[in-house]
């Protein structure tokens, strides 16, 4: 028997306990019977022993060499990009590799402003409530105390591994992206891919109204993923 073709899903900068890609992939199984849908974490934002770029790299080639003798296609969103891209270099096995608002290059300053605001409101709020509070806060809100730690790692990352993009070649990329993404710097990601990455591989680019975070909630765009798993893109 015929093992089903996998479906490989890496998210992308992630606080608390929130995957990208669990709606999608909790809505879209029972259309996608036929495929194996691989859909897991490289880093645990409450725990700082993973928020590094050697634990990002692990994961994911702990993943990728579990399915090396299977037919593959990986969907990355944002950060997940780079991270999908420079570790699927030596697997042949992965032919088809579906970037959504892909974060190669960041707004940079608005992302340090927001971190340091974010650091700011957290140092309040722990003074007002005390640390037990605070602790107990924190384990029911959306965003990990180690936010800053994960956001300065995602952004050495993106900086140390944006050139290894280079090495890709024989693959078909579907790239998502949209002008109002206030995340992914579009005039510096649109001219590397096609500069860098679009000689040595097919690039299909799909240009979409939603913005960064809400284009996977878009039933649009969904679709479109839905797709690109079916060959129909």
């Amino acid at each position: 028997m015929e093992k089903k073709e996998v479906i490989i899903f890496i998210h992308g900068f992630k606080t608390k306990d929130i995957n990208d890609f669990d709606e999608f992939v909790n809505k879209y199984k029972s259309k996608l019977t036929n495929k194996e849908l691989v859909n897991f974490d490289f880093y645990d934002s409450n725990k700082k022993e993973t928020i590094n770029k050697r634990n990002f790299d692990l994961k994911i080639t702990e993943v990728f060499e579990k399915y090396k003798e299977r037919k593959v296609k990986v969907i990355a969103y944002s950060f997940g990009s780079i991270v999908a891209m420079k570790n699927s270099l030596k697997y042949e096995n992965i032919d088809d590799i579906y970037l959504v608002v892909p974060a190669l290059y960041i707004h940079y300053m608005d992302w340090i402003s927001s971190i340091k605001k974010n650091k700011s409101k957290l140092k309040k709020l722990k003074k007002k409530l005390g640390k037990e509070r605070f602790d107990s806060f924190m384990k029911n809100n959306s965003v990990s105390k180690n936010y800053s730690l994960i956001s300065r790692t995602v952004h050495k990352y993106i900086k140390a591994n944006r050139k290894h993009l280079k090495k890709l070649k024989n693959k078909n990329i579907y790239v998502s992206y949209s002008e109002k993404d206030t995340i992914s710097n579009n005039d510096k990601v649109i001219p590397f891919i096609k500069k860098e990455i679009e000689k040595n591989n097919k690039v299909i680019f799909n240009k979409v109204e939603e913005t960064h975070f809400s284009i996977l909630k878009s039933e649009k765009n969904n679709k479109h993923i839905e797709d690109f798993i079916n060959d129909k893109v």
